[in-house]
């Protein structure tokens, strides 16, 4: 339920070690793989935005922003920023990842017209 427990740490496992089986360099990016016959662009999206239950105050058993699991006294006061965003309460939460969604439209928008792979692939 909380929005600051570890879904950052994805991406900080593709750069913690040398040769890592993981792979997530970022909130979201793209690879071009050239197959035999073909090539494919994969485009990898953070969708925690699904998870955000369109509000804070919406279905709190499955939203990671919910004011009911991230708020005081269940937490303490600081632990309700999350590190490396300006998400400091529910409401930033949601505001937070409408706006990295927001973002990433535009960028897989300009991706894709970009493209020149047989294939485009979202994941």
């Amino acid at each position: 339920y909380h929005y600051n427990v570890h879904w950052d740490q994805n991406i900080f496992y593709t750069w913690h070690k040398h040769n890592n089986r993981w792979l997530t360099p970022a909130l979201y990016w793209s690879r071009k793989v050239q197959f035999r016959d073909f090539t494919a662009d994969f485009f990898f999206l953070d969708t925690n935005r699904a998870d955000t239950g369109g509000s804070p105050d919406a279905d709190p058993n499955h939203n990671i922003c919910s004011r009911q699991h991230n708020q005081a006294p269940e937490l303490k006061p600081s632990q309700l920023a999350c590190n490396g965003t300006s998400i400091t309460d529910a409401d930033s939460c949601w505001k937070w990842f409408l706006n990295l969604w927001n973002a990433q439209k535009e960028w897989l928008a300009q991706k894709l017209e970009a493209s020149t792979a047989e294939w485009q692939i979202l994941v």
